[in-house]
């Protein structure tokens, strides 16, 4: 006789025994996990693809043709606001970052200051081109 939960799909119910074992081995194993890495090699050729096609093979097709607009809208759409967004942020992040240092540093002083020799040899380079 199989228990059947209506409340909770089956993935919640994987990833949530993930986590608890996962932190059961954390816990218990706390010391010796320091040398352990995370390969993404192993995760992206491993791990991924049977995750993609178990998504593919479990997939109702008639579902998917029924709601394909929906899904490619979500998609095309979804890839350009990520896309505007990380633009966005890239830009302002920039932007903010000249104007932080342009008001620390004055970049014509600059190497004059670390490096006192640049400073003559640009004083006697003016001096002989006027």
């Amino acid at each position: 006789m199989t228990m059947q939960i209506h409340f909770l799909h089956e993935s919640s119910i994987g990833i949530v025994a993930g986590w608890l074992v996962g932190m059961l081995v954390y816990f218990i194993y706390r010391d010796e996990l320091g040398a352990l890495n995370f390969n993404d090699n192993v995760f992206f050729y491993g791990l991924l693809p049977p995750i993609i096609f178990a998504a593919g093979y479990n997939l109702k097709k008639r579902k998917f043709f029924q709601y394909f607009f929906y899904i490619f809208l979500y998609g095309v759409v979804g890839t350009i606001l990520t896309f505007l967004v990380t633009f966005g942020l890239t830009r302002v992040i920039n932007e903010s970052s000249k104007l932080l240092t342009s008001r620390r540093f004055n970049y014509k002083v600059l190497p004059a200051v670390r490096y006192p020799e640049t400073n003559v040899v640009a004083q006697s380079a003016e001096r002989v081109a006027v």
